[in-house]
């Protein structure tokens, strides 16, 4: 049996669910404010965040391609998301 992969912790980190948890804590927040937000964030923070936004399944947001420097943009409404653009690397050619 053992531990479960995502309650899996190395010392003075966190678990991938910790991290899960601390990104829905985050877009929680977000979510309370008006007007354009910038986040810059890791890949895996990332994918988590596409997945508490609802703008991929949860089960698949690991799954998600994220390139380094990617940018995305997603309008956030009170009906839900429309996503502008996801994982556009561009402006790295």
């Amino acid at each position: 049996m053992g531990i479960k992969r995502y309650e899996v912790k190395i010392p003075g980190g966190e678990s991938e669910l910790d991290h899960f948890h601390r990104v829905r804590e985050f877009f929680r927040e977000i979510k309370k404010h008006k007007g354009n937000i910038v986040f810059v964030g890791h890949g895996g923070t990332n994918k988590i965040f596409f997945g508490v936004s609802e703008c991929v399944p949860r089960e698949k947001m690991y799954d998600f391609p994220q390139d380094n420097s990617a940018i995305s943009v997603v309008e956030l409404t009170k009906k839900g998301h429309k996503i502008i653009k996801i994982n556009d690397v561009r402006h790295l050619k």
